[in-house]
C-alpha cells in the first residue's frame, strides 16, 4: 500500500480529524467537571464550565486545522477544467 494519502480520502480524513478535535475535549472536560462537581457538591457548575472550556478549546483546534488546510491548498496549483457544455448558444 502506498504511503502517500490519496486525494479521494482527504475530505474524509479532515472530517474525522475535526470530529475527534471536538469530541475528545468535550467528553474529557465534561467528565472531569462532573467528577469534581460530585466531590465538591457544586453540581452542575463545574460540569457546565467544563463544557464551555471544551467548546472554546475545540473551536480553536478546528480553526487552526482549517487554516492549515487553506494554507496548503492555496500553495498547490489548482487544475481548471474546461467547460465542455455545448448546449449554450
Amino acid at each position: 500500500m502506498s504511503t502517500q494519502k490519496s486525494p479521494e480520502l482527504r475530505p474524509l480524513m479532515l472530517a474525522l480529524n475535526i470530529g475527534w478535535q471536538i469530541a475528545i475535549p468535550l467528553v474529557a472536560l465534561a467528565l472531569i467537571g462532573r467528577y469534581v462537581d460530585t466531590v465538591l457538591r457544586t453540581s452542575p457548575l463545574l460540569f457546565l464550565i467544563g463544557i464551555m472550556v471544551a467548546i472554546i478549546f475545540s473551536s480553536w483546534l478546528v480553526i487552526r486545522t482549517v487554516a492549515r488546510v487553506i494554507d496548503t491548498t492555496a500553495d498547490t496549483p489548482q487544475t481548471v477544467s474546461k467547460n465542455t457544455d455545448k448546449t449554450k448558444s
